[in-house]
């Protein structure tokens, strides 16, 4: 199978299946032929059999190292697989908190554990247990070592990822069996602590990004106290909460969060939210004293960023700034108010929910101030020179609600929109273009949203008619 093209390429894909590696002997243990077998010439005269004589009895060696776990010592003729070379060569090797001797332990009970249940697969020599035996005596192998080295203290952390995530990638179902992530995080925490410890995250954050997902490849289990949840916590989250960071200075932070967003547990992304990223916001909002400098959107810079990594969390602040916003609006000039007031209020709609945007508007009291506007617009043809239609009016319209928006205009505006174009007919005679030009100007003044409703256009294309009748000589209604 391994010198010469396979006779049947489905058995070849079911021994493939099977972990034969080509190169192997044939066998439970590797232990059959590796080449094909040889016919010798029988001399003339000879019977059958006279052949190999010499060797009968003596047992079939191929040359490979042996698999048998009845005729080696654990660890033994084991296949030599590519060494892992981390990125980080200085991982400590000590043992002050008597975290190595806890992971010797753990590899001990292990290795007590699976080879019991392989001595008892091995005593019922059923043929169907052939793939877990090797399963089993492969994580024997491999655990053995690992216990060897970190008796010895020659132990690596990069060597010892990488025996790891090789066994779950290989054999992913005995992997979880046999708590091999709990085994992982016993023995690989004490080394790469310190080192983790001494980072900082802010300042290069993809520093140990490649060792964090092969880590959390072989550690985590899914759940928010798994061995690698266990490890970030103890190591990331001191290091985030020690950098000195400022919501003044976003960027290091946004850039930590987002580069390691898949890699960090959800638990711990929540406790750097609440725990080092909300406490820095919060100060920043509290801080805000409308007496001594009034600007409605001081804190806004600071909060915009944190919308999508810390939206919910951002709510107790949002009501804190719709307080301090209604404290210093309330009590303005009406004349002024809209057209001083926009630039302060609107970036806020972004953040606020839905509702509580509405209520935000109606407590500042945006529409009656919006009615007191129209009545007060001056709507003059053919030449409009009010410009506050277009620079305060539909500059609050995406503010407020469709509806009310909608009301308004047609209390107080299209009447008397449509009342200023007929007394500009009647008086002038026979309309030019000019007239139809005033009223295409107009509607390129409303917001696309109040165009797409059909009432807004209703009232304005009955501006278009009355021209187009009196061109045609019709009277006007």
């Amino acid at each position: 199978m391994s010198s010469f093209p396979a006779p049947n390429a489905r058995v070849a894909n079911m021994m493939r299946r099977m972990n034969y590696e080509p190169g192997s002997g044939l066998g439970k243990y590797g232990q059959g032929i590796v080449s094909p077998i040889k016919v010798p010439e029988r001399p003339k005269h000879r019977g059958l059999g006279t052949v190999g004589a010499e060797q009968e009895g003596a047992s079939y060696d191929n040359g490979l190292p042996s698999t048998d776990p009845r005729t080696k010592k654990w660890g033994d003729g084991r296949k030599a697989k590519r060494s892992y070379q981390p990125r980080h060569q200085d991982f400590e090797r000590g043992d002050a908190d008597g975290s190595r001797k806890q992971g010797r332990e753990f590899c001990e009970e292990i290795l007590a554990k699976v080879h019991q249940q392989w001595e008892a697969a091995l005593a019922r020599q059923d043929d169907q247990e052939t793939l877990e035996l090797v399963t089993k005596a492969t994580i024997i192998e491999v655990v053995a070592v690992i216990h060897e080295k970190s008796t010895t203290g020659e132990l690596a952390a990069g060597d010892l990822i990488w025996e790891f995530t090789w066994l779950k990638e290989r054999f992913p179902e005995a992997y979880k069996m046999h708590r091999l992530a709990d085994a992982t995080g016993v023995v690989v925490a004490p080394l790469v602590r310190p080192m983790l410890r001494k980072w900082q995250p802010l300042l290069d954050p993809t520093l140990w990004l490649d060792v964090a997902a092969m880590l959390k490849n072989t550690m985590d289990d899914g759940s928010a106290t798994s061995p690698y949840a266990a490890l970030i916590n103890d190591t990331v989250v001191p290091a985030v909460k020690v950098s000195g960071w400022k919501p003044t200075d976003p960027e290091g932070m946004l850039r930590f969060l987002e580069t390691w967003e898949d890699i960090l547990p959800p638990s711990t992304m929540q406790r750097i939210l609440e725990e080092v990223v909300m406490p820095e916001l919060t100060a920043i909002v509290d801080s805000w004293d409308r007496r001594s400098s009034w600007d409605p959107t001081c804190c806004h810079p600071q909060l915009c960023p944190w919308v999508r990594l810390a939206g919910p969390l951002l709510e107790g602040l949002y009501a804190t700034v719709r307080r301090k916003l209604l404290e210093g609006l309330q009590g303005r000039d009406t004349g002024s108010a809209l057209a001083s007031n926009y630039e302060g209020v609107s970036p806020w709609k972004a953040l606020f929910r839905p509702a509580t945007w509405e209520e935000f508007i109606d407590e500042i009291g945006v529409l009656p101030r919006l009615a007191q506007a129209l009545l007060e617009l001056r709507i003059t043809a053919p030449r409009q020179n009010d410009e506050s239609f277009e620079k305060v009016i539909m500059k609050w319209a995406p503010l407020v609600r469709q509806d009310d928006m909608l009301e308004l205009l047609e209390a107080e505006f299209f009447d008397r929109w449509q009342k200023a174009l007929r007394h500009w007919l009647v008086s002038a005679g026979r309309p030019t273009g000019e007239a139809m030009e005033w009223c295409r100007g107009w509607k390129r003044l409303f917001t696309p949203e109040l165009l797409a409703d059909e009432r807004v256009l209703a009232c304005l294309e009955e501006g278009v008619d009355m021209v187009n009748c009196l061109a045609e000589g019709q009277q006007i209604l």
